[in-house]
């Protein structure tokens, strides 16, 4: 996945008008894969409409609210910011699995060590790819 951070005249600039970028594509016999990309705009007019970019084929890149990126949703808003719902989400699913299965059998120690070393990791994967407010 690439990512690029530009203001919206200079993303069309890039990609529309950028001879470079479509030969180099082109001889690397490669392509954009209109499903699996989007565009997120982050700043003052981010809730702003746009036109959606067209790759070389004609598909076109929708504009969207929210974006995965290595795990990690970031959010479309005034400045950059992520979802980790979930993130909470799967530690909770994977805390309650391994506390159904042992809870009641072994020791509380027991337990926050594997909290610790199986769900924490979930939790704590890509935290510092946005600032977290609370």
């Amino acid at each position: 996945m690439l990512m690029i951070f530009c203001s919206w005249p200079q993303l069309c600039l890039l990609y529309n008008n950028c001879y470079i970028w479509k030969t180099k594509l082109t001889w690397l016999d490669m392509s954009i894969n209109a499903n699996k990309s989007a565009c997120l705009r982050v700043g003052p007019s981010y809730n702003s409409a746009c036109c959606n970019l067209t790759t070389l084929h004609g598909r076109e890149i929708m504009w969207t609210d929210k974006v995965r990126y290595l795990g990690v949703y970031l959010v479309s808003s005034k400045v950059l910011s992520c979802n980790y719902g979930l993130k909470k989400k799967s530690f909770y699913r994977a805390f309650n699995a391994i506390f159904g299965k042992v809870g009641r059998v072994v020791s509380a120690d027991v337990v926050v060590e594997l909290l610790k070393t199986k769900c924490m990791p979930i939790l704590l994967y890509g935290l510092d790819a946005c600032p977290v407010s609370s």
